[in-house]
Parts: C-alpha cells; structure tokens; sequence
C-alpha cells in the first residue's frame, strides 16, 4: 500500500469523537498540552495532529476565543463574589485579595507588575579603579601558587 499524507480526514469520519478532542486539546496553550500529550491522549502520530491543525485553523482559533471569553465570565464572577464578601472578610484574607487584585489590573492594563532599580553613581574612572583593583586580588592570589612539578620519565626494570 502506499504511503499517504495524513489529512485527518479519515480520522474524522473513522474517529470523529476522537477528531474532535484533538481539536479541543489544539485550542489549549501549547505549554498547556504538548503535541507529545496530544498524541499521547487521541492515539495518533505527529503527522496526523499537524494535519489536523492545519485543517481546524479556524476553528482552533475560533475554540480560543471561547475560552478566552468563558475565562473572563468566570473570571468577573469571581471577582463579584469577592467583592461581595470583601466587607465581612479578615484581613489576613482580605490582604492577598487586594495584592492579586491589583498586579491583575495592572497586568491586564499592560502595565509593569515588577520593578527592577538598579542605582550605582560610579563613574567611568570608578569602575575602571575597581576593575584595576580586582585585577591584582586575581593576580596575587595566583602568584603563590606552586610551579607546576616537572613531568618525570621512568621505566621499570624487571631485574
């Protein structure tokens, strides 16, 4: 028999059930669900899964913005609990809210959720004297070292 292309399209019509999960799992973020994982679950080849997601472009982008749409409604959900009970809430529990509530804005805003300060006033002859001085700690602590030991020839006799 010869060798033929996979498509997916036999395993549509063979597997649809199958077909189907392959498209789903293809629709999760890729360090989500590897390609390893899908072939794993659906038991296909790599071959087949690539064809399948070229085939199911649409739809897998189509799938990703569902879910992107559900995790938002569930996401509001959530934070109207939370902002239902926020009032009768502790303060070892209201704290963490607060925290993730606002890195979450501030990521959804694209604004900077970490800050990283680095403040050194050395000038360039500041740091080319620390680097002089650096230089000779390196050398000193080498100069003591032992020469290495001369390599010796022997050969042994039997007498």
């Amino acid at each position: 028999m010869p060798y033929r292309k996979p498509t997916g399209t036999l395993l549509k019509v063979v597997r649809p059930d199958i077909y189907r999960q392959m498209v789903d799992l293809l629709a999760e973020p890729r360090e989500h669900v590897s390609y390893r994982e899908i072939a794993r679950v659906c038991g296909v080849g790599g071959n087949t899964i690539k064809a399948v997601e070229r085939a199911e472009a649409e739809t897998i982008q189509d799938l990703k913005r569902k879910l992107a749409k559900q995790s938002m409604r569930v996401a509001q959900r959530a934070l109207n609990r939370i902002e239902d009970g926020i009032d009768s809430a502790s303060v070892a529990v209201a704290v963490p809210v607060y925290g993730v509530c606002v890195e979450k804005t501030l990521l959804l805003s694209g604004e900077a959720t970490a800050r990283i300060e680095l403040n050194h006033n050395l000038t360039i002859q500041d740091a080319y004297s620390e680097f002089l001085r650096i230089a000779a700690e390196i050398r000193d602590a080498v100069k003591p070292l032992p020469s290495p030991t001369p390599c010796l020839e022997a050969e042994i006799v039997a007498g």
